[in-house]
């Protein structure tokens, strides 16, 4: 399987993961493409190529390692579009607030939110865009990961503050569960496929766990750690068990898609 990644600084930790290992018994070529920070954001589809501007070039060819200034998705099994500003813990968050301000919001007002709230972002744009050109490839759209909450971020208490303020004080998994539902109902509509963020990597409270982003790397400057007081990169740990976790749901997803041709075909 021919599997490319497009992201930001966040696809650090998946190929920091790739480098380690953990794709070593997977039958699976996997690329990294894009930019970090808001360069990203420069991304776009030309003549049904995945390029950026001319002034990205040398930054392209940092993160693919040489091999890519333009993608040609055509060329996948699989697309991933990772993290770029794709913020589901800020809708999330921003939600959770309203509602426990004692107002109410109707599942067809949360959807019709949604909807626009999914078609303002450049990210889920683009993904859009990608599918449409290059049908007989798999595109996946794929969050930023939840920040953590640690002990040296000025947010240990999960109290809102200036910075973030969509950090919840305490939150339900139902709570997130429905929202990500409906969000991927909505992309669903638009023919945009979503992937969360792994279960076994979110705390009992609704953020990633703490393990998650310690020792994390820069895409750029894999030998440069963040800072420890970073939650919101994470590490080659996280980035294993979210390759590992995508792959069983690509391969499930293929089973089926062989048993039901199996049996339209009996």
């Amino acid at each position: 399987m021919k599997v490319c990644v497009v992201g930001n600084s966040h696809i650090a930790a998946l190929k920091k993961a790739v480098e380690d290992g953990a794709l070593e018994d997977a039958d699976t070529d996997i690329v990294f493409f894009g930019a970090p920070g808001r360069n990203f954001n420069k991304l776009r589809l030309r003549d049904r190529m995945i390029c950026g501007p001319a002034n990205l070039q040398d930054m392209l060819l940092r993160v693919s390692d040489g091999l890519y200034t333009r993608i040609d998705p055509s060329e996948f099994d699989v697309v991933v579009i990772y993290a770029g500003r794709f913020y589901f813990h800020r809708l999330l968050g921003s939600i959770h607030r309203v509602l426990r301000n004692d107002v109410y919001l109707s599942d067809g007002c949360l959807s019709t939110g949604i909807d626009r709230w999914l078609t303002s972002k450049h990210v889920f744009r683009l993904t859009k865009k990608i599918g449409e050109a290059s049908p007989t490839t798999r595109v996946i759209l794929v969050p930023r990961p939840i920040p953590a909450i640690g002990e040296d971020d000025n947010s240990g208490s999960a109290a809102p503050n200036a910075k973030s303020p969509w950090v919840w004080d305490s939150l339900e998994p139902s709570f997130r569960k429905k929202i990500w539902s409906i969000c991927q109902q909505s992309a669903s509509r638009k023919g945009v496929e979503l992937f969360p963020q792994p279960e076994s990597t979110i705390d009992a409270n609704q953020f990633t766990k703490a393990e998650f982003t310690a020792h994390s790397v820069r895409l750029l400057k894999p030998q440069v750690k963040h800072p420890a007081t970073e939650v919101s990169h994470m590490n080659a740990r996280y980035g294993e068990v979210f390759l590992l976790s995508l792959l069983a749901h690509l391969s499930s997803a293929d089973d089926h898609a062989n048993r039901t041709t199996d049996t339209a075909s009996a």
